[in-house]
């Protein structure tokens, strides 16, 4: 009689992969695999593996939790070094719309740009262990506040603190991995074309390293795990229960989905910016609008808007509020400036702080004269704030 188990979606596979590589008679090659299969190319797949500790679903506090980190000591010349690779894992349904890698990185770029209904997005988590990396190397250099949070701390908990310092021993050598639905062609071309042209300085990121990300695809896994079936029972058969789950098999890209928040579509021959959606509707804002004022956004059915590839580069500061600028809060003569009757708002005109961007309306703080931050805050309706000018 035997005693089996079966891992449920992203950490049920996660479990699976583990679970297989430390069962295995040539474990440290079918390691080895894995990180030969990371894309684009790069000197991991080179490695001289001597041991590996993975830890899963370790946390580290204001950094997040990792869904795995490979703690890898390897020879390079004869010469033994030591090696921390971060994996972020998601799959086709992670969220309520399959994303796509791209429209993953269009989200991290509307995040940095002061739309905070953002949450749990692969790159920020991707940047939250760079910052970690960084906070264990350079204690004294490390900066306390950044686009992403004000505050950076490891906490107390003994079990993260003995984690950290495991991982201190590792951490000169760093890379940050995601695991992903998409096929390895979808990562080359966001790599090269999207996250190598990224400037981080216009964002306050200090530890970002285009260089040292790479990515897994889930496609990928599943090859390696057929030429070598008697490796990877479990995770074949983890594969096999959530089939359509981990990946679409018939649709790696998960294009047929609903249009992602900062996808860029065509409604009735217009450019428009998707700033947020439901199954079945979204609302957008004209990519074209140029007045003095935000633009009004309008709301469309999903069958109506059709997806713009390859997608147009969008300057987002001239069509989203940035949590980075103070604006003028001045509506045009005879509109109605509060959103909800229900909340007390100053009388405009105002200098005002974003706090959060929304499509319709906007939760800002408003600035003094000497430049400090009035509280409480209070919403007003986007399109009544004046665009910074260029």
């Amino acid at each position: 009689m035997t005693v089996s188990f079966m891992g449920y979606s992203e950490r049920g596979i996660v479990i699976a992969l583990c679970d297989d590589i430390v069962h295995s008679k040539q474990r440290i090659a079918r390691l080895g695999d894995l990180l030969t299969a990371i894309k684009p190319g790069n000197r991991l797949s080179e490695l001289i593996i001597d041991e590996a500790t993975i830890l899963v679903e370790q946390g580290f506090s204001d950094f997040g939790d990792a869904d795995l980190v490979f703690l890898i000591d390897h020879t390079v010349n004869g010469e033994k070094k030591k090696l921390a690779i971060f994996v972020e894992a998601k799959v086709h349904t992670d969220t309520s719309h399959p994303k796509t890698l791209r429209a993953r990185w269009r989200e991290f770029i509307g995040r940095l740009e002061g739309d905070m209904s953002v949450k749990s997005n692969l790159f920020v988590q991707l940047y939250r262990k760079m910052r970690l990396i960084n906070k264990l190397t350079n204690p004294d250099e490390f900066a306390l506040t950044d686009s992403i949070a004000s505050r950076w701390s490891l906490g107390a908990n003994q079990v993260i603190q003995r984690a950290a310092d495991k991982l201190r021993e590792y951490a000169e050598d760093s890379w940050f991995i995601g695991l992903i639905p998409d096929t390895d062609q979808d990562a080359i071309s966001v790599k090269r074309n999207e996250i190598e042209r990224f400037d981080p300085a216009q964002y306050c990121l200090p530890e970002w390293n285009a260089s040292q990300i790479g990515f897994l695809t889930w496609p990928a896994i599943e090859e390696i795990c057929e030429r070598d079936q008697d490796d990877w029972p479990q995770t074949l058969k983890t594969f096999k229960s959530n089939l359509g789950q981990i990946y679409n098999e018939y649709d790696p890209t998960g294009l047929a989905r609903a249009p992602e928040v900062h996808d860029c579509c065509l409604y009735r021959g217009q450019t428009v910016l998707i700033r947020n959606r439901s199954s079945r509707s979204s609302r957008w804002v004209d990519v074209e609008h140029d007045g003095q004022y935000f633009s009004e956004s309008e709301r469309s059915k999903n069958d109506d808007l059709e997806a713009v590839h390859p997608p147009p580069k969008v300057d987002f500061t001239h069509l989203i509020p940035s949590t980075e600028v103070d604006y003028e809060w001045n509506p045009p003569p005879g509109n109605e400036f509060r959103p909800n009757e229900c909340e007390q708002v100053p009388q405009p005109p105002r200098t005002i702080r974003v706090v959060n961007a929304g499509a319709k309306t906007t939760r800002v703080r408003e600035v003094g004269l000497d430049g400090e931050i009035i509280e409480p805050s209070f919403r007003v309706f986007t399109h009544h704030i004046r665009r910074a000018e260029s």
